[in-house]
């Protein structure tokens, strides 16, 4: 069964540089947004431009911009040169996910608003956008709809996108499962806003093929809130019994996270004479000995959780509120993950950071933004590896215009290199 879990100006602003700790790398602006025809305004929480298949260009998306003010989906090389894809969203939806690649070659995304799936499809030199299914009342008809893509060598069978969604006023998110082949949506769990979670803010992903605890054949994620002690947890749905499994439940305080936001990353660790594990790592926004968020590890042999950082925040040069998801650097050995902060940096500004860990090592924060025009700020986007360097986005900041909310600027798209 296979499975997938579901122009615009270009401006070089000066390449800034940054030090903190031991790590140093070049930072430059490569795209201003605006909220404008055929310009990306506001990259939201978790987005991330997901690289072709034969590496050529970044597919990124913006959740505002466009002809209609609601989004587009636009390609970008490596100098950062734009070409819009579509900006058909409009009305009561708007563009919502990361795009991923299904086997068939086509592009798929998710809206807002309705929480409907579609699919971007390229033939005869042109895209051509198709609003496909939305979410059913049952499942959240306001919900935020994230999809993430799986290894479709190894998936195997049928193809599915799976998905999870926000929320209305008066359910919790659900997991759902679209069908691509017959166009049809189903809703494989929904939360209670009891010990199992409500509010899961990201997607889900394709769990390890038989970690020793954790099980296989399964998608897991992180619930905002809920949980016994209503701070979230970390879950996995297990189609061979089809139930929902908590793999942690958060404490909150100061010896754990709260509020985790961010879809959890899966790491494959292997000591000689011991076997393999599939660990978990991911990032609260709250909690911790500061209360600024943290970063933690759940061993997959023993399902124990560890906290390796506690967010100190921009007093202490350091970063806080993580939202986006972690992403290892390819081919890192030891394997090495990145991510972002919402805000913190260093003493001088509070507007968010870049930083990395080092699997079985160390944190550290690689740069903190200067926010404002410089480079803009509130990068709530994820890491994308590509062209050797790595790419992130803010949600404000940069000089693009018209925007409004007494905000500067659209937000950006930054390259960093190492």
């Amino acid at each position: 069964m296979k499975r997938l879990l579901v122009g615009i100006g270009f401006v070089l602003v000066v390449t800034l540089v940054f030090a903190a700790g031991a790590s140093a790398v070049t930072e430059s602006v490569v795209v201003n947004c605006e909220n404008a025809t055929g310009s990306c305004g506001n990259p939201k929480q978790g987005n991330r431009c997901t690289p072709s298949s034969d590496g050529t260009l970044l597919y990124c998306t913006s959740r505002y911009g466009g002809a209609y003010s609601r989004g587009i989906v636009f390609s970008m090389d490596a100098s950062g040169n734009t070409t819009t894809l579509t900006e058909a969203f409009g009305g009561d939806f708007g563009q919502q996910s990361p795009i991923v690649m299904g086997p068939d070659g086509n592009w798929y995304g998710t809206t807002w608003g309705d929480s409907a799936i579609y699919k971007l499809s390229y033939g005869n030199g042109q895209w051509t956008y198709t609003h496909l299914v939305g979410v059913p009342p049952s499942a959240g008809l306001l919900g935020e709809f994230a999809v993430t893509n799986c290894n479709w060598s190894v998936c195997g069978g049928d193809i599915y996108l799976y998905a999870s969604t926000w929320h209305t006023s008066a359910t919790c998110s659900s997991i759902v499962r679209y069908d691509i082949t017959n166009n049809t949506l189903t809703t494989l769990y929904t939360f209670t806003g009891g010990n199992d979670g409500c509010h899961v803010q990201s997607g889900v992903i394709l769990g390890p093929a038989a970690p020793a605890a954790l099980g296989s054949e399964m998608v897991c994620g992180t619930s905002y809130d809920g949980g016994v002690n209503g701070n979230g947890t970390v879950f996995c749905y297990d189609f061979r019994v089809n139930s929902l499994q908590l793999v942690h439940v958060f404490a909150g305080g100061a010896s754990d996270g709260a509020n985790p936001a961010a879809a959890p990353t899966f790491v494959s660790s292997c000591v000689p004479g011991y076997g393999c594990s599939n660990d978990i790592y991911g990032t609260t926004v709250n909690g911790g000995s500061h209360g600024l968020g943290t970063l933690w590890k759940i061993t997959g042999s023993t399902g124990a959780e560890s906290l390796l950082h506690h967010f100190a925040g921009y007093q202490n040069n350091d970063g806080s509120a993580p939202y986006s998801p972690l992403f290892p650097k390819p081919n890192s050995s030891p394997v090495v993950l990145y991510g972002t902060t919402s805000t913190g940096g260093n003493g001088g500004t509070n507007d968010g950071s870049v930083y990395h860990v080092i699997v079985g090592g160390s944190y550290v924060q690689d740069y903190a933004f200067l926010g404002g025009t410089a480079d803009g700020y509130n990068p709530l986007g994820a890491i994308s590896f590509f062209s050797g360097d790595m790419f992130t986005m803010t949600n404000w900041g940069g000089t693009g215009p018209g925007c409004g909310l007494n905000r500067t600027g659209c937000g950006t798209v930054v390259k960093i290199v190492p």
